[in-house]
């Protein structure tokens, strides 16, 4: 059996190097001490992973210890539903920005855009997204759509295609009750190609599955024992096809 046939589609990565390059780590749900999070900032980096998201309180110590790396820092803005005002929140932003954090994560006002104030919305992402690409950083907006109506996960979908942010990002962390493989299909095919696409998996079946639907990110708080599936499923594979393990 190959590859593509054990992960369920023709482009699973083909390696653990390729599947860690996919990777977001957030560390934010969980209270961290900073050699906690050192350790896992350091964890980010010896598996390639694509970003570790930290506390801002923490971007500096992100930013040092990853600096060389392939790995970015990211730092959450907004959590859990966007309500501080648009100046607290692009402050914090910028102020991250200026710290050399590369990677955004702010999170859409979902009260603001449940009420259907969807300037207000626009205005606050366009304003981010000049500053993130300002700096040479990657905006990702996070839509947190388990709360959101269809017809508002698509406006909100929409509005992040206009002001060019990079990445649409389906739910901050992997919970219970997060986004479906429903919710990513329609994100995806609303973005189509001008924004990627993030989900959040809590196991390597899913991370595939979401991997499939077009994800080219995906958030995961167990990277290693994630990657460590993966490698042990590749080696198992190769053992059955004759073929040398990735």
């Amino acid at each position: 059996m190959d590859v593509s046939q054990q992960s369920g589609g023709p482009t699973a990565p083909a390696t653990v190097e390729e599947l860690a390059a996919m990777l977001d780590y957030p560390i934010e749900a969980a209270v961290l001490t900073s050699d906690e999070i050192s350790a896992s900032v350091r964890l980010a980096a010896s598996l390639g992973l694509a970003s570790v998201s930290v506390p801002s309180c923490e971007a500096d110590l992100a930013v040092r210890l990853l600096e060389g790396t392939a790995t970015a820092s990211a730092s959450l803005v907004g959590y859990p539903i966007g309500s501080g005002s648009t100046a607290a929140k692009l402050y914090e932003a910028r102020d991250l920005l200026r710290r050399g954090v590369k990677e955004i994560e702010f999170v859409l006002n979902l009260g603001k855009l449940a009420s259907r104030q969807f300037q207000y919305v626009e205005s606050e992402l366009l304003q981010i997204s000049s500053s993130c690409h300002e700096h040479g950083a990657i905006l990702k907006v996070v839509f947190e759509s388990s709360r959101l109506a269809e017809d508002l996960k698509v406006i909100a979908c929409k509005i992040a295609k206009r002001v060019e942010a990079d990445i649409v990002v389906s739910e901050a962390f992997p919970v219970s009750g997060a986004s479906s493989d429903a919710d990513l299909a329609l994100l995806k095919k609303v973005s189509k190609e001008v924004c990627g696409l993030s989900g959040c998996a809590d196991g390597l079946d899913q991370v595939l599955s979401r991997h499939s639907l077009g994800c080219a990110r995906i958030r995961c708080t167990a990277p290693r024992e994630l990657l460590a599936a993966w490698k042990e499923r590749l080696d198992a594979i190769a053992a059955s096809s004759g073929v040398p393990p990735a």
